[in-house]
């Protein structure tokens, strides 16, 4: 519509102006709101990583702390039955 009033013989240069001012207005506006839309979808998108990234994390973290108890109490249990087992008198 703005383009047709813009084609109008002998449109004022003012008008003109102002015609071109408010295409710029509504064409920066449409910019703005189409880079706030990909900025929130990005943004979802990094937070979705982000919050799968954590929990992998997190339960990897996990997996590696009950395996290491696993293997600290296997460790305690075999020094307990070697300190309970009687001294070999085979040695010098």
């Amino acid at each position: 519509m703005l383009i047709h009033i813009l084609l109008i013989q002998d449109m004022p240069l003012l008008a003109s102006s102002v015609v071109c001012s408010v295409m710029f207005i509504l064409a920066q506006l449409k910019v703005d709101d189409a880079g706030k839309a990909i900025a929130d979808v990005v943004g979802k998108q990094v937070d979705m990583v982000l919050e799968s990234t954590v929990q992998r994390a997190a339960d990897s973290l996990r997996s590696i702390a009950e395996t290491t108890v696993a293997e600290f109490r296997t460790a305690l249990l075999a020094v307990r039955v070697h300190l309970q087992s009687p001294i070999s008198s085979s040695t010098p």
